[in-house]
Parts: C-alpha cells; structure tokens; sequence
C-alpha cells in the first residue's frame, strides 16, 4: 500500500502576504503628516506665548531701571518733574532737557529696542506727592494668536 503523504496546511499557507500593501503605507505617511502639523502648530504657539513673556519681561526691566534712577534724582521725583503729560511712545523724539527727561528717553528707547517697532510701546509716569505710577502698555495681540488687537499694560508704584 502506498503511502500517502499529507501536507499540512501550515507549511503551504495560501495567499501568503510579503510585504505592506499599499492603503496601509498611505495611512501610515497620513498619520505621520498629521502628527507633524500638530508638532508644528504646538511649536508656532510657544512661540508666540514666548514673545508676549518676553515683552512683558523687558517692560518690567525697563520700569524698574526708571524706578531706579527716580529714587537717585529724589528731589526731582518729588518736585514731579518725571511726570508725563499723557503717553510717550517708543518712536517719539527723545527729550532733551534736565537729567529726569534724559531718565524718561532712556526708558523709552531701551522699551523701543527691547520691544521693536511692532509692539507699538508707550508709557507715561504721574507723580503725586512725591509717590509716583510708571505706566507702559504695548500690542500683544501676537501673542493672542491674532484675535484681534490685545494690549498689556505694566503699572509701577515708585516711592523715595
């Protein structure tokens, strides 16, 4: 009798796959793309939440370095003559005059190279009593992520 061989299924798989067809490689190269936008889109935002911490960072800077030199020229802090009339703003003329006009375009130039042209920064100083208010506020909407115009505002109490 002869002897037949049996052949399992397992050594002959039928329609045997080598290889990813290529639906599953275009999923793939799809999840791949959208998962970079995200990276990338996540990226753009910490950016400009980073421009807005470092405006206000360089407006603090700024106030507490006019801070500073009001209480070294006190008996001009207290006669008011650092005191604004209304905002002065990155791009102004410097003003020219006695040491305390010198302090005030000092502060404006250093928020106008800190902050650039773009954030647009002004700021004003009212003394009353020998206690002063530094005020600077400046365009943030970039850090808004554009919805619309957002202004930030820094307000400073200087006493002698």
């Amino acid at each position: 009798m002869p002897m037949k061989r049996r052949v399992s299924r397992a050594a002959r798989p039928r329609g045997r796959q080598a290889g990813s067809s290529l639906i599953e490689v275009l999923v793939a190269v799809l999840l791949l793309a959208v998962g970079g936008l995200a990276a990338a889109m996540a990226h753009a935002s910490a950016l400009r939440r980073t421009q807005g911490s470092l405006n206000a960072t360089l407006a603090v800077q700024a106030s507490a370095s006019l801070a500073d030199a009001m209480r070294a020229n006190r008996v001009a802090m207290i006669e008011g003559r650092y005191s604004t009339a209304g905002d002065r703003c990155a791009g102004d003329a410097p003003p020219t005059g006695d040491l305390a006009q010198q302090d005030l375009g000092r502060w404006m130039a250093a928020l106008a190279a800190g902050m650039g042209a773009q954030a647009g920064a002004c700021g004003s100083v009212a003394c009353k009593e020998g206690v002063c208010q530094v005020v600077v506020h400046w365009d943030d909407s970039r850090a808004a992520g554009g919805e619309g115009p957002q202004r930030s505002r820094l307000v400073l109490g200087v006493a002698p």
